[in-house]
């Protein structure tokens, strides 16, 4: 371990990811298609899925976006499933091998963030944390949307932005640069968030840091206008950029202005059941709850006559501002006492955390909190690895936790 004294620097391998780590983020993703793979067409969604589905298909057909088909959206999603239907045809099969490919290699990208911080063992346990995040998330990560795409270009960046700075390597800047931009193309909110919080970790990095800040910023910016030019050429040549800027820009705008979506539950009262929460539960609660549980659940005495349910889903719900905080204030205690590469690492780990934060715009139900929660977790895994170290008894209750989890999930 590299740093300036090892009880200080809070990563276990601080040294670039090696071949080997490189085969094992390949073989989890393979684990993580052959785990979905049974499952993939257990369920579909005629809502947020359907238009997906319904959207590509057009473009395969040949329909423009933003004047035929019209949505929200950037379309980095719908081109490439587009895409995809052109070649393997327009089937929801299609589109849903799409989405466990995608999410089998985030999940690669997660154990290999992970292992700044951990041995190959305990950072397979944060993947599989991973997994756990994917179950509960339903219906959002099991089809293909512009969520999933922008979110696995996001860790995708965050990852070889921190492996770039901290080993000093511009080509690697670049490509995170390349990989934000792809995010914006994916999701206009998460994407420039995080193309924005990327660069200002770049900027912040340590003075002692092999690539200098300047050189760090400009060559992620480089990087960053690759996505965005290309998606403008794009645009153009389809003599779209008009119905673009309406539809996918200044539409949504409006409506987060003049709609009346969801907000995140109110944090009070806490204790006794919350008549506001339940009126608006179909939106607040996790879904794969009240597709299996929820009925049974109400007949429970822990429903009927306690708010534990209530606060159990509220307290989820600012989980990722608190752990954002407390990752924020670490890197900041730390900063000098660690190793230029560890604290590069850590910074961009806040920057995605901070970024994903800004971009939990309305609706903020349920689906759309769950978009935040990589950031949360690859967070809290920094944060324990940070105030466990050295410690056994901590180290076995994050074990104990992490298998918690897993376990209620499996269930």
């Amino acid at each position: 371990m590299r740093g300036t004294r090892p009880e200080d620097d809070v990563a276990v391998q601080v040294g670039p990811a090696d071949r080997r780590d490189l085969a094992v983020a390949l073989c989890v993703a393979a684990a993580v298609v052959a785990l979905q793979w049974p499952l993939r067409l257990c369920s579909l969604n005629l809502m947020d899925e359907g238009l997906v589905l319904q959207v590509a298909d057009d473009l395969a057909r040949g329909s423009l976006l933003y004047r035929d088909a019209a949505l929200y959206a950037f379309p980095g999603a719908f081109t490439l499933l587009a895409a995809a239907f052109q070649t393997w045809g327009s089937r929801v099969e299609v589109a849903r091998t799409l989405a466990v490919v995608v999410f089998a290699l985030a999940s690669g990208v997660v154990y290999l963030m992970a292992r700044w911080w951990y041995a190959r063992r305990p950072a397979l346990g944060v993947v599989a944390l991973f997994v756990v995040y994917r179950v509960w998330a339903y219906p959002h990560w099991q089809f293909f949307g512009y969520a999933t795409f922008a979110v696995a270009w996001g860790l995708a960046a965050t990852w070889l932005l921190g492996e770039g700075l901290a080993r000093g390597r511009g080509a690697l800047v670049l490509a995170a640069g390349v990989a934000s931009g792809l995010a914006i193309c994916g999701k206009q909110d998460a994407g420039v968030a995080t193309t924005v919080a990327l660069a200002g970790a770049a900027l912040l990095q340590a003075p002692a840091a092999r690539l200098g800040r300047w050189a760090a910023v400009g060559r992620f910016g480089v990087g960053a206008a690759v996505g965005v030019v290309g998606l403008l050429v794009w645009l153009l040549v389809e003599g779209i950029a008009g119905d673009f800027l309406r539809e996918a820009i200044l539409a949504p705008l409006y409506g987060v202005q003049h709609f009346a979506y969801q907000r995140r539950p109110s944090l009070w009262p806490l204790g006794p059941p919350d008549p506001t929460l339940r009126a608006g539960l179909f939106g607040w609660f996790p879904a794969i709850l009240l597709d299996t549980w929820f009925v049974p659940l109400t007949a429970t005495w822990l429903w009927r006559e306690t708010g534990v349910v209530d606060a159990c889903v509220k307290l989820f719900y600012y989980l990722p501002p608190v752990v954002l905080l407390a990752g924020a204030m670490t890197w900041w205690r730390d900063r000098a006492r660690v190793s230029p590469a560890t604290s590069a690492r850590a910074l961009v780990t806040v920057a995605l955390g901070g970024a994903f934060a800004l971009a939990f715009n309305p609706p903020q139900d349920w689906v759309h909190l769950l978009v935040l929660f990589p950031a949360t977790l690859l967070l809290s895994a920094y944060l324990w690895a940070r105030h466990a170290a050295g410690r056994p008894r901590l180290q076995w209750l994050g074990l104990s936790a992490a298998l918690g989890a897993v376990g209620l999930a499996a269930v």
